[in-house]
Formats: structure tokens, sequence, C-alpha cells
């Protein structure tokens, strides 16, 4: 895995850090929740399929808050593209 340490990002944000984003988007842009999501699972994918073009399956864990809905958006456009996928979640759902 050497190689795939050399592709991470170099600036990292801390979870406050980018809630603060996310409160810009939505306050000062009008951005809402699900679209953020939604740009943060098209982005994950390009990411993912760049690094594995030829990947055919996908497995995402996903826990709870925002970062499980990225998740969720992440897996339904990956099955959309055509790839297997299987979404678990590692935190009670509600209801």
């Amino acid at each position: 895995m050497k190689g795939a340490r050399a592709e991470l990002p170099k600036a990292i944000y801390t979870a406050e850090q980018v809630r603060r984003l996310d409160r810009i988007a939505t306050d000062e842009f009008g951005i809402s929740g699900y679209e953020l999501m939604c740009r943060a699972g098209e982005a994950a994918l390009g990411a993912l399929r760049s690094r594995w073009p030829d990947a055919r399956r996908l497995a995402i864990v996903c826990g709870a808050g925002n970062n499980a809905g990225d998740g969720y958006v992440l897996a339904r456009l990956a099955h959309e593209r055509g790839l297997e996928v299987r979404a678990v979640a590692v935190v009670p759902t509600e209801g």
C-alpha cells in the first residue's frame, strides 16, 4: 500500500472545519445538505474509478450522520453505474 499513501491528500481538515464549510455552503450559498452529499458522492466515486478503473464491486462501510449519508449516496451512484455494491451500516438505523 505504499503507492496508495503517495496519493493521499496533503491537506486534511478537522471535523470542525468541515462543519464550518458545510454551514457556509448551506447558509451563504444556499446549497442543500443533500446536494452536498451528492457532490461528495460524485467526487468519491470519481476518485475510486480513477484509482481502480477496472473494479466491478464496491464495499462501503457507513457510520452515522452526514458521513453515513455520503456513503449511501456513493452506494447509489456506484450501483447506477453498474457496480455491484454492498453498503454496511455499522450504527443501528433509526426507525
